[in-house]
This record gives structure tokens, sequence and C-alpha cells, in this order.
């Protein structure tokens, strides 16, 4: 009689105490829509290994991420630490991090930092997952793995980040497209543009236009047409050597493709392209020999302009005869390269041509009526790209070997340097682009300086140099997001320019 009282006060004590536990450490219950996953498997891997109170539940989730249903996890993380400057990060208004990415990359399994994280591919073993525990069953960690491959679905079958607005970055290291899903702030989708594969092809420089992305491969001397609501390859050309910044009519059937900043002082043509066979419609010959890198349109697509890295000097081309039609704008009678014009830019209104100089450090403003510099604006230690606003009146610049964004203002015919931000995260900025709406300023910060490399929160093993996008809210001057991307992140095209 005695041992069964001590036995019921043994279980009634034990059921009080598994009850009196935290919510979260009660294995949840999958409901009938499997938690919004595509299958009751998928949702059983997250919901008894990885909700326990401190990781990935409803309260105090690690890094924000919550996977208690699909619409909780593809919103992604937020709040990792930056390597070794966590505490330097600047902070939004709600007091977390800004540092963050997606669990997962739709049809990319080996890309998915969550199946990476469950396999152990990592180089710090003490952040596998599941947390501090063992290590899961191969069947269930191939559970996730296939559902990955087939597109991470939910409960209907729709594949996640599919539809809106988009960012597309180009990865020179590592032949890589990493589309940005421009409302979860995440990479929704990761292009492998590696043709040739004894080489690094290295795309260069991407830009959109009609339903469609351009994308230069540098190595590989190719231009490719990809079809951006499928991410398809639809069309490439060869054969142009070096090739590196793109400019595309408004109708879409003209590309024009200048060469690569690392390429030798050797050339005189540039060349067009007709995108809707893509075949080359011309080498359009420059009046000096040099190195043709920087090209603009005009809005019109009357002009196009034509900058010579090594000869400080400025090509004007017709868009219909692609001829050259007027004499260069020199910007410097020094027998000696006094600017390097690197980038250019024509205001929306084709009145003004903003010139980025890599060795003078300036971006010069002429005037497209008189072909006078009119303006010289101080950018800090090398300008590369800029974002200009739709109505003309800010200009973004980016400065390639100082962590520095520079905003300039127009007002009239007169610009103003009005502000400078700076982040931890600006390792070696490169490209700039600014959403259609005007509010964020999406950049890509390529890494490639050895000296300064940032260490990325997780370090997956024979990843090399990886890069990050920033993206910054000009409306309310903060940084709102960082995402780990591909290896050495270069061009970057937010919207049809």
């Amino acid at each position: 009689m005695r041992n069964s009282f001590h036995l019921l006060v043994f279980f009634v004590i034990t059921f009080f105490l598994f009850y009196a536990c935290d919510e979260e450490s009660v294995i949840p219950i999958v409901d009938e829509t499997n938690n919004g996953f595509q299958s009751k498997e998928v949702a059983e891997v997250f919901a008894q290994n990885c909700l326990q109170s401190g990781c990935h539940g409803i309260s105090d989730a690690h890094h924000n991420l919550k996977l208690t249903s699909f619409s909780e996890m593809i919103k992604g993380s937020v709040g990792r630490p930056l390597g070794a400057h966590d505490n330097l990060m600047p902070k939004p208004a709600h007091g977390d991090g800004v540092y963050g990415g997606s669990p997962i990359i739709p049809f990319n399994a080996e890309k998915s930092l969550v199946y990476n994280l469950l396999m152990g591919n990592i180089e710090d073993q003490s952040q596998r997952m599941p947390y501090q525990r063992s290590s899961l069953p191969q069947s269930q960690i191939n559970s996730i793995k296939d559902w990955i491959n087939n597109g991470a679905r939910d409960y209907n079958g729709n594949v996640p980040y599919t539809g809106g607005e988009k960012i597309y970055v180009c990865n020179q290291g590592s032949d890589e497209i990493f589309e940005i899903d421009a409302n979860y702030k995440v990479a929704s989708r990761i292009i492998n543009v590696d043709l040739i594969p004894t080489l690094t092809d290295a795309p260069h420089n991407i830009q959109l236009r009609n339903g469609y992305y351009y994308v230069t491969l540098i190595a590989s001397g190719r231009l490719l047409k990809i079809q951006a609501s499928t991410n398809q390859l639809v069309g490439q050309i060869s054969g142009l050597e070096n090739a590196g910044m793109i400019q595309i009519t408004n109708d879409g059937k003209t590309a024009f493709v200048s060469r690569s900043s690392t390429a030798p002082s050797i050339y005189n043509i540039i060349y067009a392209i007709d995108t809707e066979t893509m075949t080359k419609k011309a080498d359009i010959s420059l009046p000096v020999t040099g190195l043709p890198h920087a090209i603009w349109l005009t809005s019109d697509d009357k002009k196009l302009f034509v900058g010579n890295l090594t000869k400080d000097r400025i090509t004007i081309v017709d868009v219909n005869t692609l001829e050259v039609i007027e004499d260069d704008i020199v910007l410097s009678s020094s027998p000696e390269t006094v600017h390097e014009p690197m980038h250019l830019y024509v205001s929306p209104d084709d009145k003004y041509l903003y010139v980025n100089c890599r060795k003078s450090s300036l971006m010069l403003v002429i005037n497209l009526v008189t072909k006078q510099v009119i303006q010289e604006l101080l950018i800090k230690n090398h300008p590369m790209q800029s974002a200009v606003s739709q109505d003309g009146n800010k200009i973004y610049t980016v400065s390639h070997h100082e962590p520095i964004i520079t905003e300039i203002t127009k007002n009239g015919e007169s610009w103003t340097i009005t502000r400078e931000f700076t982040s931890e995260a600006f390792h070696h900025l490169y490209g700039a682009d600014l959403t259609p709406d005007g509010r964020y300023l999406y950049v890509t910060c390529s890494n490639s300086d050895p000296a300064h490399q940032f260490e990325p929160h997780y370090k997956i093993p024979n990843i090399t140099r990886p890069s990050l996008v920033c993206i910054y809210d000009v409306t309310s001057n903060e940084l709102v997001k960082i995402l780990d991307v591909g290896s050495f992140a270069t061009g970057i095209a937010a919207r049809e320019n």
C-alpha cells in the first residue's frame, strides 16, 4: 500500500514538473495544414527539434528566426553578429542588429543555411543544429534537402518569394547571380552562370529591361540574356573580349557593351548587340585607343556617352547610326591621366553628365549643352558607382576604398554634398542602385581587400571571400538589412536604368 502511495506521488510530481516547464519545451503539435509547410514530415522536423525556448519558437527566437510556421520562416532572420564588429554595428529603431538572411534558398539545398547547419557543414561545429543536441537522423536531413530542392513549397504547393520586385547581384568570384526579394529583403534565388567550368567566368555588370536581365561575363567574353520571371538563360553572345558595362535602349532591342576596367588599355571599339537575336550589330570605333569602360545612354536613346578610363576622354556616339558624332569631351589636357573616368551617368532630364573619377576622386558635373565641367565634388577615396534618383535631385555615390556612401543633393544648377554615412559592414563598396520607389538604396560590398575582410557569422567550408549587400533606407537615414551573398559582389540592379 505504501509503495502504491509513493508511486502515485511520483506520477503526480512528474506530471506537474512536465507541464510547469515553458510551453515551448513541450513538443508542439503540427496542425492540419502542416503549419503551412508542404508536408507533415518537414513540419515535424522543425516542430520537434527547433522550437524550444531561446531557439526558434515564438518567444526570444534566436536571430529573430521563427520556425513555428512556413509564413514565419520565409521572413528570414535579423540580428546576427557581424564578426568582430557586432558592437559597432548601427541599430535600427527596434534595437536589434540588421545582419541576417533566409534559412532556405528555394531549389538550392547546398546553398541553404539550414541544410548546412543540420548537416554540420560549418567550420564552427558548435553552431551545428539542432543546437547542443544530437544530430538529426540522415533520413530527416534528407527530407529537408529534398523539400528545398523541390522549391521549399508551402502547404498549397507554392514556391516562396515568387513574383514581386527583385534585386539582382553579380558575384564575380563565384559565378553566381543572387536574386534578392525586395519585400522580405532576403536572398530568394541563386542563379549559376558558371558556363565554362575550367575558369571563373566573372559576371560583372547587370541591367534590367522589359522582363529580362542582361549580364556580362568578363573572363568568358559573353553577354547573357536571362528571363527574370524564371531565371532561365534565353540567349547569349560570345566573343566580347573583356566584356564590361552594359546599357540597353528603352525598347530593349539594342545593348551596348564596353570593356572591363581590369582590361589592358589597348581598345578603341565597344560593341552594339541585337538583343532579339543576340548577335553583334556593330563594333563601334572610337577616336582614341585606351580603355573604354564607363557608358551611359540618354533617356531619349539618342546618345551614348563612353568614358575612356586611361585617356581622360568621353566620346559621344549616335545611337541610331552607331557612329561617333561629336568631338570628345576632354577632361584633362595633361599628357598624364589626371582623372580616370571610372563610371558616368546622365541626369534624367539629359542635361548633365556625372563622371566618377577613380584617380582624382572627384565627381565632375558636365553641362551637356556647353560640354564644360561646371562643378567638381570631392568624394572620399575612389568614387565607384552611383545611383541617381528618378527626379534627378539625389545622387548616392559609394567610395571603393573607404566605408563611405555620399549623398549629393541637386538644387537648380548647383550640387551639394548633404551627408555621408558609414558602417562597419561597408567592406570595399562597389555597386549601387535605388529601388523604383526611391526609398531603398542597395549597395554591394565586394570584400575584395584581403587586409580588411569581414568574417561572416556562419562560415561554410570551401566558400571563399563572401560579400555583403547592404540595404539603406534613404528616407529614415537608416541601415535596415545586411545580407550575405556570393564571392566578390560587383554590379547590382534594382530597377531599369
